[in-house]
């Protein structure tokens, strides 16, 4: 055997490395790997460029191997290469069984042809062979939703996800198709967001006024998929109070503030999972006082404004996770007032309308990564008023009815911009009711219409459309005002 050094290797007029050694066997022509032939000068059982070496079958880098086929022109192992992309007409309705081409695409560079304030199902992709990956890629503005085992697709075309996942704008999803499912699953692990709210399935009302202090601690379950409305015990309040605000997480909800005719600082957690609700003084508010709003993300909630015999701009920040509250002053209002509304995002809360001596249209952003306020004139309601409620989703929020009206304005939060949408308008006029929901519908719920105990009307605002409409199904279990909702 003959050890012969090479310092320049070339092929196709490109240089490969700067050295190479190769062990031959005199009298043979060929050098080869495995049988695959590398070069028709000699036969070689072991190449060796720096630390790679390809030994037999085995390539090795360092102190790793693959064992792989080698060729006279590269390494080739079965797979599919992450090339290609599509950019397919702008989906405009809800789709089953979408088309888009997928065959040799990586990237699916897809968008929703609506304003942003409309959002569309997507319930199955077809064209999936056993182990494609795909990235769907939202690049529009408005919203698509992929539907978790949807059976307006195929079986064969459906997706298994953890949930209803949906896209934003600039947002996007890997999937690979499982053969042996015949289902398109998810690349990696998915944490839904608790604002995406497609997975929330019920809401909960609790508190309110009937006519005297201090109130009532009833609490009902809406279940949004059945449009129907029980009281549930468990979850009734600690105390029996009026003018509490709400929000919370995927988790469970916390009701804080209110009066009894005296002002509360009172934080009560309902937890959605064992319908029971329970005081936890930790969250308790740093001011007592009611008529307050509240809004917030999957971490943390803000609770601002109230009355305490006067007008608060207060701000407290409730961190779910260690159940505690906090005085935050960045993140007071610019303007003091109460029977205000909240709304948001994952990112943002708007807090509208209100009185301060008399109703006001104003609207403030509150920024949950800095706790930051600041009015938004351009988010202000289309009409002032107070004892409004709020809903929506993670696009757009709708601020309907109060003091006494039927009116419905849609905040869209990407251009922080409000509008009245008259199919949106409730049923019935009417102030001082709640509104909780998901990511596709909200429910107004309760309120006066001037006189108690008050109504126990439900109606249901559909996002999608832009409709509302009375669902006697769920209406509360009694007739009430001044509640909140999560």
């Amino acid at each position: 055997m003959v050890q012969q050094q090479y310092n320049d290797w070339s092929k196709d007029g490109n240089s490969i490395m700067s050295e190479l050694i190769v062990n031959t066997i005199s009298g043979l022509n060929d050098l080869s790997v495995g049988n695959s032939t590398v070069n028709t000068a000699i036969t070689s059982t072991s190449l060796s460029i720096g630390n790679t070496s390809i030994t037999g079958d085995t390539l090795s880098v360092g102190n790793s191997s693959v064992n792989t086929a080698i060729t006279s022109t590269g390494i080739t192992q079965s797979a599919h290469l992450l090339t290609g992309n599509v950019t397919p007409t702008a989906i405009a309705a809800n789709t089953d069984d979408w088309t888009p081409g997928i065959t040799g695409v990586y990237q699916v560079r897809t968008s929703a042809n609506t304003d942003g304030n409309i959002n569309y199902n997507i319930t199955g992709l077809d064209g999936g062979v056993n182990n494609q990956i795909v990235t769907l890629q939202n690049v529009g503005v408005g919203a698509l939703i992929l539907k978790n085992r949807d059976s307006g697709s195929s079986s064969e075309n459906q997706f298994a996800l953890p949930d209803d996942i949906r896209l934003d704008g600039r947002q996007g999803i890997q999937l690979y198709y499982d053969g042996n499912s015949s289902k398109w699953r998810p690349l990696h692990s998915i944490d839904v967001p608790y604002f995406h709210k497609t997975h929330l399935t019920k809401g909960f009302f609790s508190g309110g006024f009937i006519g005297s202090n201090p109130g009532v601690a009833t609490s009902d379950r809406t279940t949004y998929s059945t449009e129907t409305t029980a009281a549930v015990t468990g979850a009734n309040l600690s105390q029996a109070r009026y003018g509490p605000a709400a929000t919370g997480n995927a988790e469970k909800g916390f009701f804080s503030g209110g009066t009894t005719g005296s002002n509360q600082v009172t934080a009560d957690r309902t937890t959605y999972s064992t319908e029971t609700t329970a005081a936890v003084s930790g969250a308790n508010l740093s001011q007592a006082r009611y008529y307050l709003a509240a809004a917030g993300n999957a971490d943390k909630g803000f609770f601002s404004g109230g009355f305490t015999g006067s007008y608060q701009v207060t701000s407290d920040r409730t961190t779910y996770s260690t159940e505690t509250t906090a005085a935050v002053s960045g993140a007071n209002l610019s303007q003091a007032r109460y029977s205000l509304a909240a709304a948001g995002n994952t990112e943002k809360g708007f807090f509208s309308g209100g009185y301060t001596g008399s109703y006001v249209a104003t609207a403030n952003r509150t920024t949950y990564s800095t706790e930051t306020t600041a009015a938004v004139t351009g988010a202000n309601l289309s009409q002032a008023r107070g004892y409004l409620a709020a809903a929506g989703n993670a696009e757009k929020g709708f601020f309907s009815g109060g003091a006494t009206v039927v009116t419905a304005d849609r905040t869209t939060y990407s251009t922080e911009t409000t509008a009245a949408v008259t199919g949106s308008n409730l049923s019935q006029a009417r102030y001082g009711l709640a509104a909780a929901g998901n990511a596709e519908k909200g429910f107004f719920s309760g309120g006066s219409t001037g006189s108690d105990p008050g109504v126990a009307t439900s109606d249901r605002t559909t996002y999608s459309t832009e409709t509302t409409a009375a669902v006697s199904g769920a209406n509360l279990s009694q007739a009430r005002y001044v509640l909140a909702a999560i």
